[in-house]
C-alpha cells in the first residue's frame, strides 16, 4: 500500500528557505523560530545551492568558539552535495534515505524548481494513514 503513496502526498510546501549569503547566525535564529531541524539553501537566483542542518550550525560553534565570534555565511557551512526527490517519487524513496542517508528532511524538486520539502516526520503521517 506504502507503494501508492508519493512525495507530493505529503510535501510541506512552501518551506523555510534561506540564501547561501545569509550570516550564519541568522540561520540559526530562523531554523529556531521556525522549530525545524534543517532548510533548504538557495542562490539569488532561486537555485537550489544546498541543505542547512542543526549538525552544521553546530559545527559553527566549534569552528569559530576559539574566537568567541560567530562569523561567516550559510554557504560556509552548508552541505552542497544534496539528494533530491520529485513530486512523484514514491514515499519508499524518502524514507530509504532517511534510514541510509541519515537526512531528517529532503528538498522536493517539479521541474527541477523548489516546491518543498518532506521530513522524516511527514513520512511517518504516510506510514500511520496507510497502516492505521
Amino acid at each position: 500500500m506504502l507503494r501508492s503513496v508519493t512525495v507530493k502526498d505529503y510535501v510541506t510546501v512552501s518551506p523555510v528557505v534561506l540564501t547561501e549569503n545569509m550570516p550564519v547566525m541568522q540561520a540559526i535564529q530562523e531554523l529556531v523560530k521556525h522549530q525545524i531541524s534543517g532548510a533548504p539553501v538557495q542562490d539569488l537566483h532561486g537555485n537550489l545551492v544546498g541543505m542547512i542542518s542543526q549538525r552544521d550550525c553546530l559545527k559553527t560553534v566549534l569552528s569559530t568558539s576559539y574566537h568567541d565570534e560567530f562569523a561567516g555565511t550559510v554557504a560556509d557551512f552548508m552541505s552542497r552535495d544534496v539528494i533530491r526527490l520529485d513530486m512523484d517519487n514514491n514515499i519508499l524513496d524518502a524514507i530509504e534515505i532517511f534510514v541510509n542517508e541519515g537526512y531528517q528532511r529532503i528538498p522536493v524538486m517539479d521541474e527541477n524548481r523548489l516546491v518543498g520539502v518532506i521530513s522524516q516526520y511527514d513520512a511517518l503521517r504516510a506510514l500511520k494513514k496507510v497502516r492505521g
